[in-house]
């Protein structure tokens, strides 16, 4: 009885190690950040803060969709003419935009850099999930994490420091898999394949694709880090380093739901093509409902974490743990729906989940523009929690349609 037990929490356990690998990964993110907002004066931990937001922005337009490209293509196509392909449209676009921003002189080079690593990094990421191979990365990249972790406790003078270590602690993992991948490029042995041979339907196909993915990472990308970037426009450094402090933990709350979204969105698919729509009802609520009471704790958790921090005795201009549980909150209500964005995605409606996001993106920012003037890094809090509220009932309201129209038949 206790080596069947043993086998079977083994078997869960090499399942999901992937996920338990991602979640090591979020947690010394969280630990370096930190640690950043510990060594670093607020104002200039806030400056620091805006810096990696406008490097996750570019990162987005430095990518363009590639590694939802290669996830799509790989198979459709083969490997070497996808790699080739989408080699020759990041080439193309990273000359164009380092064109742009070496003669307008916006963004400074040390951002530029951390964006460009950090797209590489997350198209790299894709290419090892597609082969299969995701544990090995998220192991080197949980080992250099760890050693920016280390790091930062002797170089923390300013934020241009705390960048690099970032931008450092990305070079050897892309630096090895850009050899890896170049070689099992070199020595793929597609004898059909070569670049003249390229249909134009292909190019075509991964361009408005690679567009579409652009736009979509854009906007969610902006969902999350729009309160971020209002606040540092409408207000001040400041108020973001303490903003950013608390966000971080309030954003824990989105783990669960975040995890279940990747481990549903195989099996939902598999399903709808199934047609199994009850099956996938009850397989859906059931996610939702461990989604919902695992936020619920964290959101306790939180509360009395609150309360002890309140006997301390603290300086702060605004309490980070107030803008975590107004955030916290958020998520924990979001929950209750489950992951019905990944859901609507899954069953065929990408149209539905895009017209969401804009309407959630538009909503925040109006909120922002009228919260953040009243009551400064509680505004954005409150703006965000408002817009995931809004967010997951119409992402619900979409679900609950496409699955009772199914249902019909």
């Amino acid at each position: 009885m206790i080596s069947l037990s043993l086998d079977r929490y083994n078997r869960v356990f090499k399942k999901y190690f992937d996920h338990f690998l991602q979640i090591c990964v979020w947690g010394q993110n969280l630990l370096f950040i930190m640690l950043a907002a510990y060594f670093l004066p607020i104002d200039v931990f806030g400056t620091f803060s805006f810096d990696y937001v406008i490097a996750g922005i570019l990162g987005v337009f430095i990518k363009l969709g590639l590694d939802s490209v290669y996830i799509y293509f790989v198979n459709r196509l083969d490997f070497k003419t996808t790699i080739f392909i989408c080699a020759a449209i990041f080439v193309s676009n990273l000359f164009l935009i380092s064109t742009v921003l070496f003669f307008t002189k916006i963004i400074d080079v040390n951002i530029f850099i951390l964006a460009f690593l950090i797209a590489l990094d997350e198209i790299y990421y894709s290419i090892k999930r597609v082969d299969k191979e995701a544990k090995e990365f998220l192991l080197i990249r949980n080992s250099l994490i760890f050693l920016r972790v280390i790091a930062i406790f002797f170089f923390h003078s300013n934020e241009t420091q705390v960048i690099l270590l970032l931008v450092i602690s990305l070079i050897p993992s892309i630096f090895f898999y850009s050899i890896v991948i170049g070689r099992r490029y070199v020595i793929n042995k597609n004898k059909q394949f070569t670049s003249s041979k390229i249909k134009l339907n292909s190019i075509k196909s991964i361009s408005i694709f690679s567009f579409k993915s652009t736009i979509s990472n854009l906007l969610g990308v902006l969902t999350v880090k729009i309160d971020i970037l209002m606040l540092a426009l409408l207000s001040s450094f400041t108020q973001v380093g303490y903003y950013e402090v608390g966000a971080r933990w309030g954003f824990l709350a989105m783990i669960p739901l975040t995890l279940f979204s990747a481990i549903n969105a195989p099996i939902i698919t598999k399903l709808a093509k199934r047609k199994s729509y009850k099956h996938l009802l009850i397989y859906f609520n059931d996610s939702r409902k461990k989604i919902f009471y695992i936020t619920l704790i964290y959101f306790i958790f939180l509360i009395i974490v609150r309360q002890f921090f309140s006997i301390l005795p603290n300086n702060f201009l605004y309490n980070p743990f107030d803008i975590s549980l107004i955030l916290a909150f958020g998520y924990t209500v979001s929950s209750f729906f489950g992951p019905t964005g990944t859901a609507i995605v899954m069953l065929g409606y990408p149209g539905s989940h895009l017209a969401r996001i804009t309407l959630s993106l538009l909503i925040n920012i109006i909120l922002n523009l009228y919260l953040i003037d009243l009551f400064g890094a509680y505004g954005a809090a409150l703006s965000t929690s408002i817009v995931l509220i809004l967010t997951a009932l119409m992402s619900n309201k979409i679900f609950l349609n496409i699955t009772n129209k199914y249902n019909d038949y």
